[in-house]
């Protein structure tokens, strides 16, 4: 599982909506983007589900708002 994390001022409405949306599916590979608005102090990431990844995207839920929320 990959969590890339973009701290940034500055946050686009293209790049919020970006991370918003269901990650690419990958053969064993997670992509889990998270965007940090240093200036808001407000996180955006995934936070819906599907039924191919429903276990694993609660967990990446999880570690995001545990470690990074």
């Amino acid at each position: 599982m990959i969590v890339p994390v973009i701290i940034a001022d500055v946050v686009s409405d293209e790049l919020i909506q970006h991370v918003s949306q269901q990650p690419k599916k990958h053969w064993c590979l997670f992509e889990y983007p998270v965007v940090c608005n240093a200036n808001s102090k407000e996180t955006y990431y995934f936070k819906g589900t599907s039924w191919w990844g429903a276990l694993f995207f609660s967990d990446l839920r999880d570690v995001v708002s545990t470690y990074i929320e």
